[in-house]
């Protein structure tokens, strides 16, 4: 068992390079202080046009072949959000300042909408350093100057939550917890713990492996569930820690999972896919590379799924 543990961290094998028809730099659209850097941005098409959502994080990566870090501000982890409204070009339209006060520290914000309101998921430390942490919902309001942050508890009594994909479920939200094997939860109207979905066989917390963690909110494809979800591995013989993505499509009873290849966009070994939008003739990938940009690349629909068969 832990040699093939072992053997489904390593780099995968088939991994496709998918190339975009533009790119965008949403660093360019927003101002950090100084020592903090671009990380994982999140878009999401609302109101007016879309609604970004930029992490700025205080550290640099050691070393390719590690996820130590050297803080250059201060001497733990500390985030900050820069959310920014932008027009159908994607030039920004405003900043929401009063936004950003309210989200400080709150990790790897997802946006999503659900019935009309813009609502994102994110990740709150508990304590100092790399450890505990717990999943929060954040609901905004329609002027986009308040958000409510709302801690959600694990249903499993972990101390270490994130990477929880929303998805919807009827007035209710869903979640797409896990990845192998797929465990769905559903979020109870009024309640701040998720539950296991009826119907569904789910292991105990200490079956779960994530070899596949999930990345982004879902977008409906053909009136199924479109999540990206990513894989955290080393590339030998170097031993190089590379993140790679990949697409499930799930259906409407969550009992049908289809997947694609393993993709990457090009970028050096660090490439955290963080938001997808689809319209009818474009995909849209939000992306972080190694803690240092956010970018939004930009494929025609057609070609991004035929780069990408699900099976």
């Amino acid at each position: 068992m832990k040699t093939l543990t072992r053997a489904r961290r390593l780099y995968p094998f088939q991994v496709r390079d998918i190339k975009p028809t533009s790119t965008i730099d949403l660093g360019a659209c927003i101002s950090l202080p100084s020592g903090y850097h671009c990380a994982n941005p999140s878009v999401v098409r609302y109101q007016e046009g879309y609604v970004a959502c930029v992490r700025g994080v205080n550290y640099v990566y050691k070393s390719p072949r590690s996820l130590a870090v050297d803080f250059s501000v201060g001497s733990d982890y500390h985030t900050l959000n820069r959310l920014v409204v932008l027009d159908d070009q994607f030039r920004p339209l405003r900043q929401l300042e009063a936004l950003n006060v309210q989200l400080e520290n709150v990790e790897d914000v997802r946006l999503f909408v659900h019935g009309g309101q813009l609502l994102g998921v994110g990740t709150q430390p508990v304590g100092k350093g790399i450890g505990a942490c717990r999943m929060c919902l954040l609901s905004f309001d329609a002027p986009l100057s308040k958000v409510e942050l709302r801690p959600l508890e694990s249903p499993f009594g972990a101390n270490r939550e994130k990477n929880w994909c929303p998805f919807p479920l009827g007035n209710e939200l869903g979640f797409l917890y896990a990845c192998n094997p797929e465990v769905f939860l559903r979020l109870p109207a009024g309640e701040n713990r998720p539950v296991a979905f009826e119907g569904r066989r789910t292991p105990g917390a200490h079956q779960l492996r994530f070899y596949d963690c999930g990345s982004t909110p879902a977008q409906t494809l053909d009136g199924q569930h479109l999540f990206v979800a990513h894989r955290r591995s080393v590339r030998l013989p170097s031993l190089q820690r590379v993140y790679t993505s990949r697409l499930y499509l799930v259906s409407p009873d969550l009992r049908r999972v289809r997947r694609s290849a393993y993709f990457r966009m090009g970028a050096p070994n660090i490439e955290f896919v963080s938001g997808l939008h689809l319209s009818d003739d474009e995909v849209l990938l939000a992306y972080g590379v190694r803690e240092r940009q956010a970018l939004i690349s930009r494929f025609q629909r057609s070609a991004f799924f035929a780069q990408l068969p699900l099976r």
